[in-house]
């Protein structure tokens, strides 16, 4: 399992990519290494792209946990940041859906917005093609898929 964390300011927003086997160690390193960027900013949209995800690690009471620990987080700041989450594997879906229900339950002013792919992403987000062209390569393979009509 490994993790890559994109901090991109101009938009702002912190992407956050999770791939193989999902295990909830990987899951908090991953975001204390986003809120330990330098360019970080408390607030800043979060994108949790979690589609190359094969397989989940995380059981309940450990999910429920990181809910916790969210929502304190959260609540601390002072702040409800929008966090779209790129889920369409099953295993990746399920791992969201359980993380959902159970920040729902607490409470969490997260707010948690479910796509399946970076043209959702894109189109959710309102990005034009200038905005687009701040974020990793991987993120643009399908953005062909998506169709803007405004202009630049």
């Amino acid at each position: 399992m490994s993790s890559s964390v994109h901090v991109i300011p101009e938009l702002p927003v912190v992407l956050m990519h999770l791939t193989g086997r999902a295990h909830i160690r990987a899951l908090r390193s991953m975001i204390a290494d986003a809120y330990a960027l330098p360019n970080y900013q408390a607030g800043m949209t979060e994108i949790c792209d979690l589609s190359q995800v094969v397989d989940l690690d995380i059981g309940f009471d450990e999910m429920l946990r990181f809910a916790q620990e969210s929502k304190a987080v959260h609540d601390a700041r002072g702040i409800s940041p929008d966090l779209f989450v790129i889920a369409p594997t099953d295993a990746a879906h399920y791992m969201l859906d359980m993380f959902e229900q159970l920040s729902g339950s607490l409470d969490n002013s997260l707010r948690i917005h479910l796509a399946r792919g970076y043209p959702e992403i894109f189109a959710m987000m309102d990005w034009s093609e200038t905005a687009m062209r701040h974020l990793p390569e991987y993120c643009k393979v399908e953005r062909h898929l998506f169709q803007e009509n405004k202009p630049l």
